[in-house]
């Protein structure tokens, strides 16, 4: 999808400027490239004072301006910001367009070399603890998470009785969240599947954790793009202080020199979590998949023995293609997915524990007042 980004109040002036480019292109008489340049849908959201707008035929387009060395939306960006120049004396509304289109994803679908394992039975009791009326709320934004029988009672939100393989993920987060702080209430929204997988997506239902009364929101996803994707900083923006944000940073280490960024690990409201292992000095050594970036803030142990997971047979479809049987509801899995999800759950605990607030908590854990978490130094 070629998709763009405007303020809500600049909406109207840049549909004016996306009909001008049309009427030029028409006059151009080139080719149908890819259809007739237009608008085709658009969508506003006010809690991110956005607008989306959702172009047609913009190969067709680009072709006006041949000389361009630029992929076909962005010389469009450049025909609107010429047009806007020309209609409205030199002022130029910002436009931006989504380059993480198709990249969210949690570790099972890409990014990770990991992919949960069966695991024949549990293998550990949960602490004792049960959610009451002054349980922390604690955000889960992640995939549609399954009602697995150890979450009973502990999350509300969506959820699904019936497992499907994307389900999996944030089933399996939970499950470290719940066994750190079991007085936590989960409050689990899904951001990811198959047909929620863009920036925008994501961020018009995660601030809709800001009338959920949420402490701590765990995002462990991310995407590898060059420019911070618009609808992701303005969710961000707009969660502000009314939220720990703890996100994954990343399973790409290995054959990525160069990558860009991981987001939304990579802003600096957010608290990103690298995955290794912590001694009892607090020293650490990443695993082998965690990038090393000056922007991680915690390191914790991502590799989990025994988690909460599906039951049945799972399709995998990438990077493992066929079916693997789950005679048992509990996986194996590693990925800084869940060393977010650890850090996410000590936050809820000492909520629980010691009755701090969220950012208390952060702060003990970036203090290095832990014993298997510990704050990022940059490694020589």
């Amino acid at each position: 999808m070629n998709t763009l980004y405007v303020d809500i109040v600049n909406r109207a002036a840049v549909k004016h400027l996306i009909d001008a480019v049309a009427a030029d292109v028409a006059a151009a008489n080139v080719s149908d490239v890819d259809g007739v340049f237009g608008l085709s849908a658009e969508e506003s959201n006010a809690e991110l004072g956005l607008t989306k707008l959702d172009l047609t035929g913009v190969l067709t387009a680009a072709s006006v301006w041949p000389e361009a060395s630029l992929d076909g939306l962005d010389t469009v960006i450049g025909l609107l910001g010429e047009k806007a120049t020309t209609l409205f004396g030199g002022w130029d509304p910002e436009i931006t367009r989504d380059r993480g289109v198709g990249i969210f994803s949690s570790p099972h679908v890409k990014g990770s070399d990991a992919l949960p394992e069966p695991v024949a039975a549990r293998g550990f009791t949960f602490p004792e603890g049960s959610v009451g009326p002054d349980s922390p709320r604690i955000g889960i934004a992640d995939t549609l998470i399954f009602e697995h029988p150890d979450l009973l009672g502990h999350i509300e939100g969506e959820s699904t009785a019936s497992p499907q393989a994307s389900s999996g993920h944030a089933t399996f987060v939970a499950g470290i969240v719940r066994r750190r702080a079991p007085e936590a209430l989960l409050v689990c929204k899904q951001v990811l599947g198959p047909n929620l997988h863009d920036s925008w997506s994501v961020a018009t239902r995660l601030v809709e954790f800001v009338d959920e009364g949420v402490s701590v929101i765990n995002m462990s996803f991310g995407a590898l793009v060059s420019d911070a994707p618009t609808p992701l900083r303005r969710a961000i923006d707009r969660i502000g202080t009314n939220a720990v944000l703890v996100a994954s940073g990343g399973n790409y280490a290995q054959n990525r020199i160069g990558t860009p960024n991981l987001y939304p690990a990579f802003f600096n409201d957010v608290v990103a979590v690298g995955s290794g292992t912590v001694a009892a000095d607090g020293s650490f050594e990443l695993a082998d998949t965690t990038p090393d970036r000056p922007w991680l803030d915690l390191v914790a142990d991502g590799v989990i023995p025994v988690g909460l997971f599906l039951e049945g047979e799972v399709h995998f479809v990438e990077p493992r293609q066929g079916d693997v049987d789950f005679p048992q509801p509990y996986a194996s899995w590693a990925g800084s997915s869940f060393a977010a999800a650890t850090v996410t759950g000590e936050i809820a605990r000492r909520m629980s524990v010691d009755k701090l607030s969220a950012f208390d908590a952060l702060d003990q854990l970036l203090n290095g007042e832990a014993s298997d978490i510990a704050p990022y130094r940059r490694l020589s």
